[in-house]
């Protein structure tokens, strides 16, 4: 084995950091190692976070729909449930599907029917804000 002496440095890390910088310098200028350029860096930022926004907004979307979906108001019985999917024009019944799955479907149904007005409302909202007087 090697006698390796490991050291313990107290203090600020400025002059490696320097160091390390004067070494990456070197090595870009002499055209080993490419760094992106801060425009890149700032586009790929800006890209990341927009990508993030995006998901945020899918998931509370879907978290309030779930949301709207237990809220909803829809029959019990099942022979009212049946008859409420026929009225959406679904089957009745599909294979292996009992009375609590179907009684979902229609919950599903119902707030997938009734959507487009929470998102109306948000855009009416939204074009509230831009008027001003």
């Amino acid at each position: 084995m090697t006698d390796e002496k490991k050291h313990i440095h107290y203090g600020g890390l400025e002059g490696a950091v320097s160091s390390a910088m004067e070494k990456g310098d070197a090595a870009s200028s002499s055209g080993n190692i490419r760094l992106p350029g801060s425009e890149s860096v700032l586009d790929q930022a800006t890209e990341d976070m927009m990508r993030a926004r995006q998901q945020h907004e899918d998931a509370v979307r879907a978290f309030e729909q779930k949301a709207a979906q237990r809220q909803m108001a829809v029959p019990t019985n099942d022979n009212q449930v049946k008859a409420k999917l026929r009225e959406f024009g679904e089957p009745a019944c599909v294979f292996g599907e009992g009375p609590y799955e179907r009684r979902d479907r229609l919950r599903t149904i119902m707030a997938g029917r009734s959507a487009p007005t929470v998102d109306s409302k948000r855009q009416e909202a939204a074009g509230d804000e831009d008027l001003f007087y």
